[in-house]
Order: C-alpha cells, then structure tokens, then sequence
C-alpha cells in the first residue's frame, strides 16, 4: 500500500475509534465501528439504537444481527457495565482486517 494510503487509512481509524470512545464515555453505550459502502471508504460509528434505525430504512439487510454487527466491525467499546471489552490480539486482528479492506 502507498504510504500517503496507509497515513490516510491510519488517520481515518483513529479518529472514528476516538470518536466510538468519546460517545461511549459520555452515555455508556456499545459503539462499534463499521464500513461504509462506496469509493471513499468511509468508516461509521453507530450504537445498536442507531443500527436498528438503519435497518428499518433498508440501509442494512433485515437479516443481519447483532453478532454480524459484532463479526463484521473493525472496533468496538466494552458494554456499560465493562464486560465484553476487546483483547489487544483482537484489536490487532480487526486493525489488520480494516488496513486490508482499505487497500482494496
């Protein structure tokens, strides 16, 4: 990957994990970091309210579920209670597979 690309992509991952944190500081809630359709590989930020809205505007299929949501972000924030938190190998993981998907 070209160095500008992958300053960009690493650009692009940090601040929407800052934001996902930030919003999860602030109410509590999971947010998971997801991508967006397109060219310009866009990343988005929703919490399971704003996941649903989604899907009851066909934005996303109807037959997808939390555990797709779950499989499918490249982060996500631990619950409000602070279980569910992602390992370090896990967020490594993801990383990678968001870098891979941005070269596409």
């Amino acid at each position: 990957m070209n160095i500008f690309k992958l300053l960009k992509a690493k650009l692009r991952y940090r601040a929407a994990k800052q934001l996902a944190d930030k919003a999860h500081l602030a109410d509590g809630n999971r947010y998971y970091i997801l991508p967006m359709q397109g060219k310009d590989k866009k990343l988005i930020v929703v919490n399971r309210y704003n996941f649903r809205k989604l899907k009851l505007k066909h934005y996303l299929p109807e037959r997808i579920n939390i555990r797709d949501l779950e499989s499918a972000c490249f982060y996500s924030t631990p619950y409000a209670n602070g279980t569910k938190s992602l390992l370090e190998k896990e967020i490594a993981a993801k990383y990678r597979r968001y870098l891979k998907w941005f070269s596409e």
